[in-house]
């Protein structure tokens, strides 16, 4: 393999490191909740490969988000109860 191919191909693997890099990092943005416009990336290919993992981040986090908890008529005189004994205390 001569000198240039192999700069070829290392350039290459770099540049197909940077792409997973920003996808990643779009990926966990979109997942804590990050605003889209956070993008730390001004390239536009790095950019767009952020976008793409904002993107499925967001989609994960709502397609695996835990439903709102429901308070039963147990849960309720349990905290009715709690309160009381609070209430007493104070």
């Amino acid at each position: 393999m001569s000198r240039e191919t192999r700069r070829r191909a290392n350039r290459l693997n770099q540049q197909a490191i940077n792409q997973d890099v920003a996808h990643g990092q779009g990926s966990a943005a979109g997942l804590a909740g990050g605003p889209l416009d956070s993008c730390p990336y001004r390239r536009a290919d790095l950019r767009n490969y952020w976008i793409r993992g904002w993107h499925e981040g967001r989609e994960l986090a709502e397609r695996y988000a835990a439903p709102a908890p429901t308070l039963t008529d147990e849960g309720r005189a349990a905290l009715a109860a709690i309160r009381k004994m609070l209430e007493q205390k104070g």
